[in-house]
């Protein structure tokens, strides 16, 4: 949810798709009919600590449902990074468009550390900014500078 690179989203008739500028993540998420007991899930490729996600339609909010994240701290949003996370967190994303604007509400529900849901509301504006490769391989990053 970093809001300073360009996520292209697209659908088909069976997933929804977030092409991730930031470290070229991509998300291909099932869409399910909203009362489906047991939905698949799928995890990002060589991302299985962001969990586990399915999507469905609720009116006009696209809605994702991650769950079996990996434990440790809160990394997809700048003002919240460090809080930790358990394997309990349960992450609900409902997005809708309204004109240019994507407005995305997440709600982070972590019993094991949170005694309330924490939920973050983040607005997108479209833009004609063409979708890079991040390209950074973490076998190539390296501390710059002594500790």
């Amino acid at each position: 949810m970093n809001p300073n690179v360009v996520v292209r989203i697209t659908q088909s008739a069976g997933e929804v798709r977030f092409q991730h500028e930031f470290m070229d993540i991509d998300r291909r998420l099932p869409i399910v009919e909203a009362a489906q007991a047991n939905p698949p899930r799928v995890s990002i490729q060589g991302q299985p600590a962001l969990g586990s996600s399915t999507a469905w339609y609720d009116a006009d909010a696209l809605v994702i449902e991650t769950t079996d994240v990996g434990p440790g701290y809160v990394s997809t949003m700048q003002e919240f990074a460090g809080l930790p996370q358990s394997r309990r967190m349960r992450t609900v994303e409902r997005l809708r468009r309204s004109g240019d604007t994507l407005t995305i509400e997440l709600t982070h529900d972590d019993p094991a550390y949170y005694r309330k849901p924490l939920v973050v509301t983040l607005e997108y504006k479209k833009t004609d900014f063409e979708l890079m490769r991040y390209d950074c391989l973490p076998e190539e990053a390296s501390i710059v500078a002594p500790r």
